[in-house]
């Protein structure tokens, strides 16, 4: 059951749905979860809504009704899990809390998924994708001429929050089939920000620096360079095969023993802003596609630089099978993305289509035992819709 929304909620629970579960998507009145109003849309479905909530089954509930919560309770029992995004502690006041529900299920995995936890000074601040991030020091300050700009524009934390929320119960299910517990888990997304690179958090917990400068011209062997189109390619030539072979297809040969050093990674040496130099002008006589191919084509490690969308639609995309045509409630069809993980050689197929609100309603009272006579007075009460 996804007593959720937005995108930590909704990827959670997309991304058990692409697995195979069944996903029930409890929405409250009156619009249910407002990921669906939030542009840019197709038609008259928000594009972000179509992205995270394919595959699920809706159900409209007034979960602040006596009727309402006992139709829920109704669906907890039949239940493994329950997922919910909600300030820490409110749910207590709808009865939805994990403890109010572990009364109904034992064995249920309860996960709640919050911006930066169940604990701590920030657990009831109010925020959103980047006071998250940059809280969690996934994104930093680039000045522009214009002001200052948040970069890089991901949501790290955002998304490693619903993932991990996905594994964390993933994991719980299978302590419960062990043992006949279930499990309360605290998701933050603001934890899964700080330790999706536990790496760079260890080396400065420990007052040591990873590679400074890393990724410009200080490290000309790991940095990006600019191509004849304007487009970039970043290089990635810190072992020794990976430099001697680079050089050579770039055309310059003499720079392979240049300031090399006997270690097994190398990012560029003492005269490192000199060596960065003479390679951006030698990777300005071809494009970045052409450099790309030729690199891919001699298993050196460098690549074009593409955006989310030159991704999917590469030529490596296509051949993986990650982008997927779709068709929305209204007979629309849309591209989007498939399951990320392969498994027995297939992606996974669509089930279900990103749900309208309340859709599935009927199938799903049926489902535990809710006759005709009581859906429709549930339905002229308005507990359902």
């Amino acid at each position: 059951m996804e007593l959720a929304r937005l995108i930590p909620g909704d990827v959670a629970g997309q991304t058990l749905a692409d697995l195979g579960a069944d996903v029930i998507k409890v929405e409250g009145p009156p619009l249910g979860d407002y990921m669906r109003s939030i542009p840019p849309t197709m038609g008259e479905m928000s594009v972000l809504h179509a992205a995270s909530n394919k595959n699920k089954r809706s159900i409209a509930i007034d979960h602040r009704s006596d009727a309402g919560l006992k139709l829920i309770y109704r669906l907890i029992q039949s239940a493994d899990v329950v997922l919910e995004v909600s300030d820490p502690g409110s749910m207590a006041q709808y009865k939805l809390d994990y403890e109010s529900v572990r009364s109904v299920n034992p064995k249920i995995v309860y996960c709640s998924v919050t911006g930066f936890g169940q604990t701590g000074p920030y657990a009831h601040a109010p925020s959103h994708g980047a006071n998250i991030e940059c809280l969690a020091g996934t994104m930093s300050l680039e000045d522009t001429a214009e002001g200052p700009r948040l970069w890089p524009l991901t949501f790290t934390a955002t998304y490693h929050g619903a993932y991990q929320a996905a594994l964390g119960i993933c994991a719980g299910l299978v302590a419960a089939l062990r043992t006949g517990k279930g499990c309360y888990i605290d998701s933050s997304c603001w934890d899964a920000g700080v330790t999706f690179d536990g790496t760079a958090a260890t080396i400065a917990l420990n007052g040591k620096t990873y590679v400074e400068g890393l990724l410009s011209p200080q490290t000309p062997k790991y940095a990006p360079y600019y191509c004849k189109d304007g487009r970039a390619v970043v290089v990635g030539a810190i072992e020794p095969q990976f430099w001697e072979k680079f050089c050579k297809l770039i055309g310059r040969p003499d720079l392979v023993h240049r300031d090399s050093s006997e270690l097994p990674v190398d990012f560029g040496g003492e005269n490192a802003r000199a060596l960065h130099k003479e390679i951006a002008e030698a990777l300005l006589s071809r494009t970045a596609a052409e450099w790309g191919d030729l690199f891919a084509s001699n298993d050196v490690p460098c690549s074009p630089v593409f955006s989310p969308g030159e991704a999917a639609q590469s030529a490596h995309g296509l051949a993986r099978g990650i982008v997927r045509n779709a068709t929305e409630q209204g007979g629309m069809e849309y591209r989007t993305v498939a399951r990320g993980l392969v498994i027995d050689g297939g992606r996974g197929e669509d089930r279900f289509a990103p749900p309208s609100y309340g859709q599935h309603s009927d199938e799903i009272l049926a489902e535990i035992g809710c006759q005709e006579h009581e859906v429709a007075d549930l339905r002229e009460r308005s507990i359902v819709r």
